[in-house]
């Protein structure tokens, strides 16, 4: 079988908590080698029709892993434009939260235009750091969210990589903050980290995508999926990034990494929302071949006892955490696993590492009165 890739998210609704719409063009993936489109087939073993549509989908594969876990509401997929100016020095920003309206204004807006984003390209590093204007502040996703459901029903938000150290206990160099805002306890991965755009995962991307592999500037829009999880007794608002559309309309997955790890490229997919991956198999510097798997296969991958161990770990560190915030609003970061397989907080941070913009930005964002 031959698995076609549309055009990624190529027509959204002007409503950014709306549901993601037709107008999908597809044609089939191609590799280009000295100038040439060559047709590759990938190996689609298992996959699962999607007639039913996303949420229903994705919900029926989300129970697979534990049959407590089920899709409450998808709020769809918003946009994040990386070419807007910043009103301060991004190194005078200590938190991932200091963002001014205009800013948001700037990066979240309705017009969302067609296009998201062999042998790959040797190049020196071109990079971004994951600061505005290039990151959609943690802000953001919470506005949208709004706009289609009620917040004062969500416990937790929480990211693509908060889920894996919650299911696992492993950082992988990444650091969090957990900070209570209203009746939501936030856990977001705060750290600021390079990326090169000329890393042979971008260049999949953008060659998955129909972009130019070659192409190292980063001004092109980000999207991102959002959806409502209840996990066990808990309602988390859950968010990752997303890069593609099969051609049934299934937010995918890419990935080029020569050793994958499999459970965070499963846990971050339920929390995007990705029903499949595209992996490029690749060594050294060629790409080999490409496979696709599905969310549910990559779940089966696991025995009965891994799901439910990760289940019970997802859910226990929520409480924890939720018990060591308390009614306490300022940002703390997430702390080691401690001997009894629990997590940590440290003490209370200073204001500079908050996950929220200033009390006038949230204000015109929730009206008090709303």
């Amino acid at each position: 079988r031959k698995v076609h890739v549309s055009t990624p998210l190529s027509r959204l609704p002007p409503d950014l908590g709306g549901s993601l719409a037709g107008m999908i063009s597809t044609r089939p993936l191609c590799a280009f080698l000295a100038a040439l489109c060559v047709e590759v087939a990938l190996s689609a073993r298992d996959v699962e029709p999607k007639s039913r549509g996303h949420v229903l989908g994705f919900g029926d594969t989300l129970r697979h892993l534990n049959p407590r876990f089920r899709v409450v509401a998808d709020l769809g997929t918003f946009t994040w434009h990386t070419n807007c100016s910043v009103t301060k020095s991004p190194k005078s920003r200590l938190g991932q939260g200091d963002v001014a309206m205009e800013e948001l204004r700037c990066g979240l807006v309705d017009d969302v235009r067609a296009r998201l984003p062999i042998n790959f390209f040797r190049s020196k590093p071109v990079g971004f750091t994951n600061r505005l204007p290039y990151e959609a502040p943690p802000v953001a996703p919470l506005f949208v969210a709004s706009r289609a459901f009620d917040l004062s029903q969500v416990e937790f938000y929480i990211d693509a990589a908060a889920l894996y150290t919650l299911a696992t206990g492993v950082f992988e160099g990444k650091s969090f903050t957990v900070q209570r805002w209203r009746n939501i306890v936030m856990i977001l991965n705060s750290g600021f980290r390079s990326y090169h755009l000329t890393h042979k995962g971008f260049q999949f991307e953008r060659l998955v995508t129909r972009g130019s592999l070659g192409s190292f500037t980063f001004k092109e829009p980000r999207f991102h999926h959002i959806h409502v999880l209840r996990l066990g007794g808990l309602t988390v608002l859950a968010t990752g990034e997303v890069y593609a559309l099969d051609e049934e309309q299934g937010l995918t997955e890419l990935k080029a990494v020569a050793n994958p790890n499999w459970k965070r490229i499963m846990l971050q997919m339920v929390a995007s929302g990705s029903e499949g991956v595209l992996h490029g198999a690749s060594e050294r510097n060629t790409l080999g071949g490409i496979d696709v798997y599905t969310l549910r296969q990559l779940i089966g991958g696991f025995t009965l006892g891994e799901r439910a161990r990760m289940a019970a770990n997802i859910t226990g560190a929520l409480e924890t955490i939720r018990d060591l915030v308390g009614s306490e609003s300022s940002p703390s970061a997430l702390g080691a696993w401690d001997a009894g397989g629990a997590p940590t907080l440290s003490p209370p941070l200073d204001s500079a590492h908050t996950l929220l913009p200033s009390a006038d930005v949230l204000e015109e964002l929730f009206p008090s009165s709303a």
